[in-house]
This record gives structure tokens, sequence and C-alpha cells, in this order.
């Protein structure tokens, strides 16, 4: 946890010290006070001195006051050091998280990323405040409440340096034990996210299979255990308080019984057992703040391992620098450089984390301005062919090729800038029809937006709104529907005019007159260049590509014209028979 936040804390750190040392001076002021009202016990009070109890008292109230000033620009440092070093903290996990290829995200979850990023988050820097405002604070107090009351009386002092290692033995303890319990907590929080998450996203399902009350029931178990878990660690919690209190009690009691006796020897004065008896309470109050920062570093420790698993996990993918030179040297795909392919797989396979292989030996090359389809069952392993052409993952095996040059030697930006893809599900954003196209290519005109939209046979019913492009889009485009959600995201790609354009078996929710529009559309108005690539699990989608690539079981069976597969490849004449009666063909375009 410490070089976690010494690293994100450094543009705050004079604020950070200035409000440790402003804190150490209040406490100083503090322990001043015991020994002036014991002053004025034994002189003012003692010998009725009226003018010196005046005096003194002004001297407390300067005290006080110089207290509070430190205190409060201790809890001003507090804020902005805790606070910025919080902000630096998730800057630095949503750059990391964004690096992230598919298989970090995959690895982690988007539940625990959520976690990690706002309440683990959160228990860090409300650890740095703690530190700011307390952790200085209280060993000072316990420390300096040592030193002044050696000055007043060694023998009583020894209550004081026996009773501090044993509240130590237990505070180590405690911390020992609890922080496997914050760990187990932050997990069980993490499941509870997940099952809130899958529930919110899949309410329409839930609902439609009437497992409403199955999923309240798996919530409330997960939610149970959370609850036992998190009442374990507070009962623990709960020990601290009482345990420091009465230790501390024990020795304020003991003060009182033997000082008693010193007292009637004439050895000490009733203001030196007062200010004895305060010293032992400011002991009690730092001890408890200790107890309460145990408990708050116990939650801090765990959090910022947690985080600290995220920032320390590399990504996988990683994408050369875009230098600005020329294309042929930062990865361009300047179509004089291209070749004559635009794409090739050569020997590709492929396994998620080192498992059993999705894809294997898969060879194949796509001329530039052809039409690939790609088809197969659910589970052939299609769109995990489409990840890896964009590089959401990195091949095990083989390698990919754009323009004649191996995919890895291509910048980031570079490579998202000339593939657009439709992905199976529509998915938009919140905010204007325009906005959501400009996702494709941020300085869109709004003519280009709406030659996009026509291309994508959206622009009927967006012209029909009366905002027009500018009407609003509601929460992931649930005032559209799903048809015309695919649209959408269809013209999101379309106006960015990509040299690859894919439709991840994003046809599916257009009725066929629409889908022979939108092919016929994209084929007119798209530079000969473009190369489009449509899977599919519906052969009239795909048989007037210029290639189709059959896919079984992660491996190829299957390539060529649709007359040619009919020919020759079994497993796609049993696609075909499946969805065409014997004898009938599908609509000719």
């Amino acid at each position: 946890m410490t070089k976690l936040i010494a690293k994100y804390i450094k543009p705050y750190r004079l604020m950070f010290i200035l409000g440790s040392l402003s804190k150490l001076l209040e406490a100083a002021l503090e322990l001043c006070l015991p020994l002036l009202m014991a002053n004025i016990i034994d002189i003012g009070i003692v010998r009725g001195d009226r003018g010196y109890i005046l005096r003194m008292g002004a001297y407390l109230l300067i005290l006080i006051v110089l207290g509070l000033a430190a205190a409060l620009y201790c809890q001003y440092c507090a804020a902005v050091s805790s606070c910025g070093t919080g902000l630096n903290i998730r800057n630095a996990l949503i750059e990391r998280i964004s690096a992230f290829s598919y298989a970090e995200l995959d690895k982690f979850g988007t539940e625990t990323l959520i976690n990690r990023t706002a309440s683990d988050v959160n228990y860090v820097q409300q650890a740095v405040a703690f530190t700011v405002r307390l952790v200085s604070r209280a060993p000072f107090l316990c420390i300096g409440a040592v030193v002044m009351s050696l000055m007043i009386d060694v023998t009583l002092t020894l209550i004081f340096l026996v009773t501090i290692p044993i509240l130590g033995v237990i505070l180590f303890w405690f911390m020992k034990t609890t922080s496997p319990l914050y760990t187990r907590v932050q997990k069980k929080l993490d499941r509870a996210a997940l099952i809130v998450r899958e529930n919110l996203g899949g309410v329409r399902v839930i609902r439609a299979f009437s497992r409403t009350k199955k999923e309240e029931e798996r919530f409330a178990e997960a939610a149970g255990e959370l609850r036992e878990v998190s009442n374990h660690a507070a009962n623990l919690a709960t020990l601290m308080n009482p345990l420091t209190s009465m230790i501390v009690n024990l020795s304020v009691i003991a003060i009182l019984y033997f000082g008693a006796s010193r007292v009637f020897e004439g050895r000490l004065t009733q203001g030196n057992i007062l200010a004895l008896c305060t010293y032992a309470t400011k002991i009690l109050y730092a001890l408890i703040v200790v107890a309460n920062l145990v408990v708050m570093f116990a939650k801090a420790i765990v959090s910022s391992e947690r985080i600290n698993e995220v920032l320390n996990t590399e990504p996988s993918v990683i994408f050369p620098e875009e230098t600005g030179a020329d294309d042929s040297v930062s990865g361009g795909l300047p179509h004089e450089k291209q070749g004559e392919y635009s794409f090739e797989f050569n020997n590709v396979t492929f396994s998620y984390n080192g498992g059993e292989n999705v894809l294997s030996n898969i060879t194949f090359a796509v001329k530039r301005g052809w039409t690939l389809g790609i088809v197969g069952i659910t589970g052939s392993g299609k769109t995990t062919l489409l990840n890896l052409l964009q590089r959401f993952y990195d091949v095990s095996g083989g390698e990919i090729k754009i323009g004649g040059r191996n995919i890895k030697e291509y910048p980031g930006d570079r490579l998202r800038r000339e593939i657009g893809i439709v992905p199976q599900t529509g998915v938009l954003f919140s905010g204007s029809v325009a906005e959501n196209i400009r996702w494709g290519k941020a300085d869109a005109a709004d003519g280009e937006i709406i030659d996009a939209l026509k291309i994508a046979q959206a622009y009927d019913f967006i012209s029909a709104l009366p905002e027009g492009i500018e009407a609003q889009v509601g929460e992931g485009g649930g005032n559209f529907s799903g048809g015309q959600r695919q649209r959408l995201t269809i013209a999101r790609a379309v106006v960015k005019r990509p040299e690859i354009l894919i439709f991840d078996d994003s046809l599916s929710a257009l009725d066929y007159k629409t889908d022979m529009l939108l092919r016929k559309s994209l084929k007119a108005s798209l530079p000969a260049s473009t190369t489009s690539v449509i899977v599919s699990q519906r052969i009239s989608s795909v048989r007037n590509a210029d290639k189709i690539v059959v896919l079984r079981e992660g491996e190829i069976s299957g390539m060529g014209t649709h007359e040619e597969l009919l020919a020759s490849c079994g497993h796609y004449r049993e696609i075909y028979s499946s969805q065409f009666r014997d004898g009938e063909d599908d609509v000719k375009w």
C-alpha cells in the first residue's frame, strides 16, 4: 500500500507534509493543556489567586484557538491530498484497463474492475486522509503523554509503559486476523455485483422465463454470504474499542489508587494527579484512534493489493507507437502499398488462456475489394476469427497480415481507423443520433452522417423524427427497435469509410428486403477498394460473396463461392438444406 500511495501522491506531497505537521502542532498544543490546568489548580485555586487563574485561562484559550486553526488547515490538506491521490489512481486504472486486450478483461471480469476502480480506491483514498489527520497525531500523543507524565512522576508513568505494549500486541493480532477477512469481503462484494449486473442487463430474459424468484434467491444467497463475512469482520472490529478502553481505564484506576498515597505523602499535588489522569485519557483516545486506523488500513491494504493486481498486469496485446513517419514505416494502409490482398490468415491457431484450441490451422487470403462470407454453426469460431483480425486477442500461432504486413506492426489507432465493425448486438450510447454516428468519424459533417444513414437504410425513420439526426438516443438505444439500432450501428461503421468493413452476424436483425437494399447500397456507395466481411448463419446473406469460408469446430471445412461449396462441401450443403426446402433456392438479388 505504501508504494502505491507514494507513487500517486507525489503531486500533493507538500500538502501531505504540511497537513501532518499541522496535526503535530495541534497535538503539541494539546499536550500543554493538562500542565496549565494543573497549575491553575495547584497555584491559582489553592492560593485563591484570581489574576493567575485569568492569566492561565487566557493562555488556555490561545492554545485552543491555535490548535483549532492547525486542525482546520490539516483537514484541508488531508482533503486535497487524499482526493488528488484517489483521482490519480483512478486515472491510472482507467488508462491500464483501456489498454487491456479482451484476454485481460476476461480474466478480471467487468464487476471486479468496477469495484476496484470505485470502492477499493475509496478505501485507499480514506487511508491517505486518515494518515494526514491521525497517523502522525496518535503516536505523537501517546509518546508525548508518556514524556509529560515522566516529568510529573516517574513511578506512576510505569503504568503507561506496561499498558502500551499490551495494547500494541492486541492491535497487531487484530490486523493479522482481519486482513484475510476483508479480502473475502471484497470477493463476496464482487460476486454480488456480478449478479446485480446480470439481472439488470438480462431483466427481459429473466421475466420472459419467469426466473425472477430464482434470481432473487441467487442474489439473497450471495448477499447472505457477504453479510456473514462482513459481520465476522465487524464483530472483531467492535472488540477493539472496548478492549482498549478497558485497559486504559484500568491504568487510570491504578494511577488514582497509587497516586492517592503519594498525594497524602506530599510527593504529588492534586493538579499532578489530574494531569496524569488527563494524559491517560489522551492515550486512551489516541489508542482508540489507532484501533480504528487498524481497521481502516486493513481494508486499505487489501484494496491496494487488488488495485496493484490490475496496475501490474501487462496487456497481452502491445501495439507499436504511432511514429508520424511515412505510412510504410508507421503502419498505414495506403492503397498503392497494400498489394494484392487486403488481409491474410496464415496457419492461424488460437486458444483462450492456453486451453484447448478454438481455431486451428486457419489459412486463407482475401483480395482488396472482395466480399468475404464466413458461415458456420454456433460455436464454430466465427466471432473469434473476427476478434483476431481486429487484434482484440493475439494469435497463439501463425500470423495475420493486412496489406501484406503482419498485423502486429500496425499502431492501434491506425488499425482501428482502417477497420469498421458492426457487432452482433446493436450498442448505442446516450446522446444524439449524430453523436453516436460520429463515434465512427469524430469530424463527420451532417451531410456525411445523412449519407451514412441512407446507406444503412436508417434515414427514413430518422428523418421522420422531429429532431432528425439530433434526436436523442435513450439509454442503450431503448427508444429504437432492434432492427433500427442495428442499422444505426451500421451507419456508425460506414461513416468512417474503412478499408475493411466487418458485419459480425449483424444482418440477422434485418428483414430480407432491408438486407438486400443495404448490400446493394453498400456496393454502390463504398469505394471499390473496401473489403467487406460478412459473418452470418444465414446463407442468403453471404451467397453472393466473392469467397465464402465455412468453419466447423474451429477449422475450415470448405472455402470457395456459393456454387463451388454446394458442389464440394458437405457441411455447407447441410447448412443450406436446413434453411431452404429441397429444390427451392433463396431470393435472387
